[in-house]
Formats: C-alpha cells, sequence, structure tokens
C-alpha cells in the first residue's frame, strides 16, 4: 500500500550505550546455553499480526533478531522472551492490544503497528519503555515511548523531491495527490525549490485507489506537462502509473514506497524509496545480519515480500541495545535512561542515524533508494550508509 512520507494514511551507535553485535555475535554472555540462563526479559510486541496491515507489520523481524541473541547467550545471560498481542489492524482492536501488553508487565515494549495512534495514550501513561517505529501520529512527545523514524506520521520532508532529482533525473516534476491531504500537499509543493526541482504540474484531487482509467489520464497529463518524474502522496498503485507512462513513451520515473515483490520490465524506471534499508542493499553489513538471521529461524520465505521486516529487526536490535546498556534488573526507569542517550544509533546501516531525544519531535528525512531496470531492483544508495538525505522534516500543514 501507498506509504508516502508518513506510511499508513489512516486516520545509533550510543555513546553510552552499547553497539549492536552484528550478524549472529549477539550481546551478553557468548555461548551461554539454555540451561545456564540467569531468568528472562520479557519483551511485549504490539503489532498489526493479522488484517488488512499484516503485510506492513512484518514481526518476524523483530523475532528473528531476538532468535539471534538468545542463541549467544541473550541479554547478560538473560533469555529474551517475547509475546505478541495482535490489534487485527483495527484502531478500536488496539487499545486492547496495548493494554494487554502493559498487563503482561513486560521489561520492555516493541510496537510496530499502523492502528496504534488510539492505544499510545494508555501505552505512554504506564510508564513501560517502548521502541516505536513513528508511523501512527502519538508516538512522540512522551518520554518513555521512542520512534526509530521519528515524528513522521505528522512531519514530511522534500526528500522524496531529491531523490527523484538524483535518481531519476528530475528536474521538473509532477505532484500527485489526494484531497485528503491536499494541506500537506501544498506544504510539500511550497518546499520544491529548495530539493532543486520545479514542479511542472500538480492535481491533489485524484483518489487514494484510483481507477486504471483515472491512472491513464494522469499519465498524459505528466506526459503533456513535460515532467520528467513523479512524487505522490496517498495514491496507491503508482507501478499502474508507470507502466502507463512507459506505453506513452514518457522517460518519467514514478516514486512509491510499495515495493514490488515480482517485478516485470513493464514498470522499468519505477523508484522505490523507503527511511530504512532494503534486502537489495548488498554492501549493507545490517542487511547482510537480517538476511541471515530470517533464513536461520526460519523466516526466510519473507525476504522477497516484507519490505517492513528490516524495518522491525532494527527496531529489536534498538530494544536490545538498550537492556544492555540498562543491565539487569533492566527496571523502566533504567532502560527509558539508556533509550534517552542514545545518539546515531543505526542498526549497523538499516536505518539512518537516530538519536533521541531529537527523534521525539521531528521526522525523520533520509531514504534508501532502488531503482527498477529490466525487471530488477537495484540499488542507487547501496553502502554502509545506504541513503539520501533531504531538507528537513516540516510539521504537517494545518
Amino acid at each position: 500500500m501507498q506509504r508516502i512520507v508518513r506510511h499508513m494514511r489512516f486516520l545509533a551507535s550510543a555513546s553510552a550505550v552499547v553497539a549492536v553485535a552484528t550478524a549472529f555475535l549477539g550481546v551478553g554472555v557468548a555461548g551461554a546455553s539454555a540451561a545456564s540462563y540467569k531468568g528472562t526479559i520479557k519483551v511485549g510486541i504490539v503489532g498489526d499480526i493479522t488484517g488488512d496491515l499484516s503485510v506492513a507489520s512484518v514481526m518476524q523481524g523483530a523475532l528473528a533478531y531476538f532468535d539471534s541473541v538468545n542463541a549467544q547467550g541473550g541479554v547478560d545471560g538473560y533469555k529474551i522472551v517475547p509475546k505478541e498481542y495482535d490489534t487485527q489492524s483495527s484502531p478500536t482492536t488496539a487499545v486492547q492490544a496495548f493494554r494487554s501488553a502493559i498487563a503482561g508487565k513486560p521489561d520492555i515494549i516493541l510496537g510496530g503497528s499502523f492502528v496504534a495512534a488510539s492505544g499510545l495514550p494508555t501505552l505512554a501513561k504506564s510508564g513501560i519503555p517502548t521502541v516505536g517505529d513513528g508511523t501512527a501520529p502519538g508516538w512522540t512527545g512522551h518520554k518513555t515511548l521512542f520512534p526509530v523514524l521519528g515524528d513522521e506520521a505528522t512531519h514530511i520532508s522534500n526528500v522524496l523531491f531529491t531523490v527523484d532529482k538524483k535518481y531519476g533525473g528530475a528536474d521538473k516534476v509532477a505532484l500527485l495527490g489526494s484531497d485528503l491531504y491536499t494541506a500537506d500537499l501544498k506544504n510539500l509543493a511550497d518546499h520544491a525549490k529548495a530539493a532543486g526541482v520545479t514542479l511542472a504540474m500538480q492535481d491533489l484531487t485524484l483518489p487514494l485507489v484510483p481507477t486504471s482509467a483515472q491512472l491513464l489520464t494522469a499519465a498524459e497529463q505528466v506526459k503533456s506537462s513535460g515532467a520528467q518524474g513523479v512524487v505522490a502522496i496517498g495514491v496507491e498503485n503508482l507501478d499502474e502509473l508507470q507502466i502507463d507512462l512507459n506505453q506513452l513513451g514518457a522517460k518519467v520515473s514514478v516514486v512509491t514506497t510499495d515495493l514490488v515483490a515480482a517485478p516485470t520490465k513493464t514498470q522499468d524506471g519505477l523508484i522505490y524509496s523507503d527511511p530504512w534499508a532494503d534486502v537489495y542493499t548488498t554492501k549493507d553489513p545490517g542487511v547482510t545480519a537480517f538476511k541471515a538471521a530470517m533464513t536461520k529461524y526460519g523466516y526466510g520465505k519473507l525476504l522477497a515480500t516484507s519490505a517492513y521486516a528490516p524495518l522491525r529487526y532494527a527496531q529489536a536490535a534498538l530494544v536490545v541495545t538498550a537492556l544492555q546498556a540498562a543491565g539487569p534488573p533492566f527496571s523502566h526507569t533504567a532502560v527509558v535512561k539508556a533509550l534517552s542517550k542514545v545518539k546515531n544509533f543505526t542498526a549497523d546501516g538499516i536505518l539512518p542515524a537516530v538519536s533521541f531525544p531529537s527523534f521525539q519531535t521531528v521526522g525523520d528525512h533520509c531514504q534508501t533508494v532502488l531503482k527498477l531496470v529490466n525487471a530488477k531492483w537495484i540499488s542507487d544508495t547501496n553502502g554502509i550508509d545506504p541513503f539520501l538525505c533531504g531538507g528537513p522534516s516540516l510539521p504537517d500543514a494545518a
């Protein structure tokens, strides 16, 4: 589903923190057997395990990281015991999921739900340290909630213009969107110049899910405008728009945040961009460790279809890093203090540099980039730090 800038549209290495171990080095007491664990660490996992949004939850990424840590003795000899709580992709059920997680008295919570907003006030009141993703409103502004993507749900950056300019060769860009986000789109349009692009056209009247006829009309308008690239907010099926543009003979690259799992040559030119590294980033040590863990612990089949799994893996890495820094008995106060001191955490390159408390007040403005060439995804930002950064993350327009 289309997640430009805020993902879902519904409603570091650290100086005081131990660095995340790569591959299967784990943290804590290496080589400890299950029989020698000193105790357990309870981790509540709240996500969209079932329902329409389950494709973007993919908590198996987090489970793979915890499995790798436990295989090496856990955290200071304590075994991580995760327990999942399902929002069922419903804001109503999300409240109950968080309440159930809180009632389980975990040492820490990992949250990855697009409908989390309804349950976050309750979570914040509980005082339980939580590593979230930031894709729903409400993760920020609380001392105990730490979103790895910052306040992405309520901030917007011009970075997608920067992506289209640098990797799509677009000096002139068409800005498309739905009337659900007119204010945000106008806000974004005002900052096109700072990204070095001009807007060849704007159509802010498309529905969230356009018909094939509407997408073809949009493609014809884009071609006529002379635009060399397309950036959209709140519009799905952008891969179909790329197909239409290709068939019209337009040399235009469309930026999407939907990773097409089985692309074809008809979609060539499509650019995928997200604020975390993807499985095609071959030179990223964090991604290499992620893929190895997913395969080793039985989740390998998800690698080709679950773009969100690396994000969940990175969240789990931050959870473990904070637990290691806090140390036994892993009190809420100690874990919150450890998270508060995190600076430039990247999960070995899976995330742009995450620092708190800044990520509790502003959104991220860096993206990884893939381009579809001959039906294959090629990483344009391949490397240890696989991100392109744009202008600052700006508050949503009123």
